[in-house]
């Protein structure tokens, strides 16, 4: 019998996260767990690709601070249809399901501290809360030494590597251009994330200004929305770019822009960007990351892509420059990056790792 799984995260967007609960609830053998997905928010596209595969999800609708419909809503949720298994992506999440009584449930935990929130340890609240979790889980190594710096014990933490699918591999460089409405002679640089100031894309766009005295044709595009983007755009103005910067918003079709970019920037300042380095390694296309604790562990440096120290520009220039010029080292660059994604980080490999987690929770 198919053991109830329920999938509890405050918002559907799209973050590293995000995409790795879509995995696993597309994915995970339905014939084994019956697997469901909540969210705090309201509805998103993300929300309806899994609709669209057959995954239930609600949106809680949560609207305000304390949203005492919402948390109604997620008690009748948790008493009616009581799950066995409750997958909590980050803190927010973990506090309500406390509140509703969930705790009943066995609890494991992903995302404990997200978008680069500088904590040296959890507070006291939410270390009491930790103690009724069974299971943590990290992504990479690093990760779980941020979460032991913070005080959770090593036999509470598990790390289980992220993965993606491998997309087939298509020649679309042009049918993007014009669907993006950029020249078709245009060379293109992506980045992909939340625009947030720790990722680093004030740097891009710095970085691009001093690229495109050398590469006018030069265009970098940013695939994301937050709070940041008044503040890009702004920026942008001021450095005189912003014909050359294209703000794209969440997308569903990330993968084809991907395959269509000649490189792909990755200048986060703190731990992350995990998601997005798979995604263009599995995409075939070269990467530049600074060079931080999970870009180490999923990029070997010059082979399957490049690090870059935080902040520097003129490293980032410097190597997209070799990148551009060096066609045939981009083109090696990103077949191995996706070799290594297909030997590492599979989508299978990962959904198996969950699931043997999963069932081992009594």
């Amino acid at each position: 019998m198919a053991r109830r799984l329920l999938f509890l995260i405050s918002e559907l967007e799209h973050t590293g996260p995000v995409h790795q609960l879509a995995l696993l609830a597309r994915l995970l053998p339905h014939d084994r767990f019956d697997v469901r997905v909540f969210t705090l928010g309201g509805e998103t596209s993300v929300a309806r690709l899994l609709q669209r595969h057959g995954v239930a999800v609600e949106s809680l609708g949560w609207r305000r601070a304390l949203d005492l419909g919402a948390l109604r809503r997620l008690r009748n949720i948790v008493r009616d249809e009581p799950p066995e298994i409750v997958h909590v992506w980050g803190l927010r999440p973990l506090r309500w399901l406390h509140l509703v009584g969930g705790k009943r449930a066995t609890i494991v935990a992903s995302a404990l501290v997200t978008r680069g929130r500088r904590r040296s340890r959890f507070n006291i609240a939410d270390r009491w809360l930790l103690r009724g979790v069974h299971r943590v889980v990290a992504r990479t190594e690093s990760e779980k030494a941020r979460y032991l710096k913070m005080g959770l014990s090593a036999d509470r933490v598990s790390v289980i590597l992220p993965g993606v699918e491998l997309p087939a591999l298509r020649d679309n460089a042009n049918d993007v251009l014009q669907r993006l409405g950029l020249p078709a002679s245009a060379r293109m640089i992506a980045c992909a994330g939340r625009l947030e100031a720790h990722k680093g894309y004030r740097d891009a766009i710095w970085t691009l200004d001093i690229l495109r005295f050398v590469y006018p044709d030069l265009q970098l595009v940013l695939l994301g929305t937050g709070p940041y983007e008044g503040a890009l755009r702004w920026f942008a103005n001021i450095t005189g770019s912003f014909r050359a910067v294209h703000f794209l918003g969440n997308r569903d079709d990330v993968t084809e822009i991907f395959q269509a970019a000649d490189v792909v920037w990755i200048p986060d300042h703190l731990d992350g960007g995990v998601m997005t380095a798979l995604e263009a390694m599995a995409a075939g296309r070269p990467l530049i990351a600074t060079r931080l604790g999970c870009a180490e562990e999923i990029v070997r440096d010059g082979e399957s892509g490049v690090l870059v120290p935080t902040g520097d520009k003129p490293a980032l220039a410097r190597q997209t420059r070799i990148l551009l010029d060096e066609r045939t080292r981009a083109q090696q660059m990103g077949q191995a990056g996706r070799v290594r994604v297909a030997a590492h980080f599979s989508a299978t490999a990962m959904i198996e790792r969950f699931a043997g987690l999963y069932e081992s929770c009594r």
